[in-house]
């Protein structure tokens, strides 16, 4: 079913994926609320005087589109993407400099590694969670290793990122997502259990970090910036936290575009 779904959605004109992403969205909203409690409570913590409803239908109705892009992009590369800043990374890969990327995800966040992979040459490793349904994790994962990247498990993922550094590539992670294994820090004044391993990765490297961000622009049409180098304290709390701090403002600008539906605040001492 999902083999065949995805065959359909990549062969859609890109206008029709939005509509159905809107459906979708109003679907998810009134009828398969899958979710929705987490997303509002959710919103309600980080914008508690924004448009909840609207900000996550929308924001669910992006989610769809971006997946119906990425398998677009799969079959047949497409233009849209407006690149800024990447000079820097650029420049290091081009001699054989390993870096790192703080991302999220943003609107878009699968497509940039496919743009920088299979379209710029870039040597790219991310750190990647599998997702829960098998044949989804099947479909996604043969996706991303089309594009030339090089994917590691968040466990045990240290030293082969290491590795990847040492080899010159541009190491990617994205910190928005609960990490069960993390240290809490402040995301948006509350606890969150965030992953240390950048900021630990950072100090023992010397390698700078970049942040990096996804804008959605239009249906197909996408911005990708990389912004400069973090100013690191070496301090692995400090600078984690430095991490969400990005992240923060990054959502306060555009609330459609971030991922909703996660459990981001749940810390281990709660219930399920």
């Amino acid at each position: 079913m999902i083999s065949a779904s995805a065959w359909l959605l990549a062969r859609i004109p890109l206008c029709v994926g939005a509509f159905l992403g809107k459906i979708v969205s109003l679907l998810w909203w009134y009828v398969i609320p899958i979710r929705r409690d987490v997303a509002q409570s959710n919103i309600e913590l980080v914008l508690p005087q924004a448009p909840h409803s609207s900000i996550l239908r929308r924001s669910v109705a992006s989610m769809f589109l971006s997946f119906v892009e990425l398998l677009h992009y799969d079959r047949r590369p497409f233009e849209g993407f407006d690149l800024v800043g990447w000079d820097a990374l650029i420049d290091r890969a081009n001699n054989g400099k390993g870096s790192l990327v703080l991302t999220g995800h943003g609107a878009g966040w699968e497509l940039v590694g496919a743009v920088a992979s299979s379209q710029l040459k870039l040597p790219v490793t991310v750190i990647v969670k599998t997702p829960t349904s098998p044949k989804f994790a099947k479909l996604i994962e043969r996706i991303r290793e089309s594009f030339g990247l090089e994917l590691l498990e968040p466990e045990g993922s240290f030293w082969l990122a290491s590795q990847a550094l040492a080899r010159g590539r541009i190491v990617v992670f994205l910190l928005d997502q609960r990490n069960n294994e993390g240290i809490e820090v402040p995301f948006f004044g509350e606890g969150a259990l965030t992953s240390k391993g950048l900021a630990l990765l950072a100090k023992r490297s010397g390698v700078p970090v970049f942040p990096a961000w996804q804008v959605r622009l239009g249906v197909g049409r996408h911005q990708f910036e990389i912004f400069p180098p973090m100013e690191l304290t070496g301090a692995v709390r400090s600078d984690t936290e430095l991490f969400m701090r990005f992240y923060e403002g990054r959502i306060v600008e555009n609330p459609v575009g971030w991922l909703w539906l996660h459990d981001r605040w749940r810390l281990l001492n709660k219930e399920e």
